[in-house]
């Protein structure tokens, strides 16, 4: 993380971001994106536009130097704009009302008004990358071209192995990766919470906890891997090394 908000994040409290000109934004819990009906595995998306935009770029490093030029705010609305991306803007402008709980308007000289603070090319950058991190999103881990298939480590392998084994069980196919549901209902019926507890959760906190309940059971299941008289030695000194590797 880089803003220096973590107290903020784990303990789910509003973000003050008044020294940027953008006033305190709202940590919506689980229940708050189901009453909007907003869809909390995709809500991110038009903070990362100017990403994408660059990423599928034929000439990235041109299109990188337009958008240092003309700005964050005014690239994104622009190629909006252009490309007829109406839809983007519209939720663009509904998820900032989601979060500063006030009307939201797009002004002819190229900013974002809501609540009687200006978004703007200066301050672009920090919403979207605060808005990231308080979804528990690290950005550096996102593809924004082509996805890269990653080699699993054995740990990765194992818990693979056991999500398909949980999801043939219940009639689940899937070719992404974890759901925000998925998340919610691991951590559920692996902890002592209950579903209010996950209703009354940030996003942030629910990954967060199924973070820790995760690497809990990684733990467990090492040990287990390791103190078994099935596997030879070089194979328990193989998982050593992919434990060391993961932490």
């Amino acid at each position: 993380m880089n803003n220096g908000y973590e107290y903020y994040y784990i303990f789910g409290l509003d973000i003050p971001l008044e020294e940027y000109g953008l006033g305190k934004i709202k940590q919506p819990k689980i229940k708050d994106f189901l009453s909007k009906d907003i869809g909390m595995d995709d809500f991110f998306y038009p903070f990362i536009m100017n990403d994408i935009i660059i990423g599928q770029s034929q000439d990235k490093d041109t299109v990188l130097k337009i958008k240092e030029s003309m700005g964050d705010l005014t690239f994104l609305l622009a190629n909006c704009i252009q490309s007829k991306r109406f839809d983007i803007l519209s939720l663009i402008k509904k998820n900032l009302e989601f979060l500063y709980q006030g009307n939201v308007s797009i002004t002819d000289k190229g900013t974002i008004e809501v609540n009687n603070i200006e978004i703007n090319n200066s301050n672009f950058k920090i919403l979207c990358d605060v808005v990231l991190e308080m979804l528990k999103i690290d950005k550096s881990k996102l593809k924004f071209d082509k996805p890269i298939k990653k080699e699993m480590s054995e740990i990765e392998k194992i818990f693979e192995r056991k999500r398909k084994e949980y999801e043939e069980r219940v009639g689940k196919k899937k070719e992404k990766g974890l759901t925000i549901l998925d998340i919610a209902n691991a951590t559920i019926h692996t902890s002592n919470f209950k579903y209010e507890d996950i209703l009354n959760m940030t996003l942030y906190q629910l990954k967060n906890s199924f973070d820790v309940l995760t690497k809990k059971d990684q733990y467990d299941l090492t040990m287990m891997y390791m103190v078994s008289p099935k596997f030879e030695i070089k194979d328990k000194q193989e998982i050593g090394r992919a434990v060391q590797q993961e932490s």
